[in-house]
């Protein structure tokens, strides 16, 4: 068992967290370092399909509007995404996540509100 922060999410396994968020089964992160998900052809033959959906511009509108996500600058080079949440995941009702871009402080914002503080990646 895996468990990150997800203030340090970033590039595959921030997809990976995001793809498990949205309740996607069996995804993982290659050699490669991207977040691919296994399923089978018609004929039977194992295939991986590239998970990418931090980069899914309908899905970040679509997740701001549902979790009321606010994103804003909040210095040079760095972004913060903070909602209101259910006290299940957070003794004051709010969640405020860091990151290097919109996207990536966005999707951190998002997995933290499903997925709590500290996320099990599965391997």
């Amino acid at each position: 068992m895996t468990v990150m922060k997800t203030s340090e999410l970033s590039a595959g396994y921030l997809d990976l967290a995001v793809s498990q968020a949205l309740g996607h089964k069996e995804c993982f992160v290659n050699l490669a370092g991207q977040c691919v998900q296994p399923y089978k052809t018609e004929d039977g033959i194992l295939c991986y399909r590239k998970m990418c959906p931090t980069q899914d511009s309908r899905l970040m509108v679509l997740l701001i509007k549902k979790h009321n996500i606010g994103v804003e600058p909040i210095g040079k080079g760095w972004w913060g995404a903070s909602a209101f949440i259910e006290g299940k995941r957070s003794q004051d009702n709010f969640v405020c996540v860091y990151g290097s871009s919109y996207e990536e402080s966005l999707f951190r914002c998002f997995v933290s509100i499903v997925c709590g503080e500290n996320i099990d990646l599965g391997f």
